[in-house]
């Protein structure tokens, strides 16, 4: 009975703290990372873009960055749903 409930305490502590560390700290420094340091990828192509002072690039590169943070978002609220029942909203 004891475990239960840990499980149920361990599990809430995950719900809450995952999307808080997901997007609030990993996310930005593995954009600010990728933005300084590839030689490929999005980061890549908003740096090449801006050096040559292609804006629509850098908008599209920043809209594509944003969508995808979206959509990790929504993900972890799922499955945060998903394993606490009522989980925040």
């Amino acid at each position: 009975m004891v475990h239960l409930l840990l499980a149920v305490i361990y599990l809430s502590f995950i719900s809450l703290g995952l999307p808080d560390a997901l997007l609030g700290s990993a996310w930005p420094t593995l954009v600010a990372a990728e933005l300084l340091a590839s030689t490929k990828g999005l980061g890549f192509m908003i740096q090449q873009a801006r050096g040559i002072f292609r804006l629509d690039i850098v908008i599209v590169g920043m809209i594509v960055i944003a969508i995808t943070g979206a959509i990790l978002s929504y993900i972890i609220q799922f499955i945060g749903h998903k394993m606490i029942k009522g989980g925040r909203s």
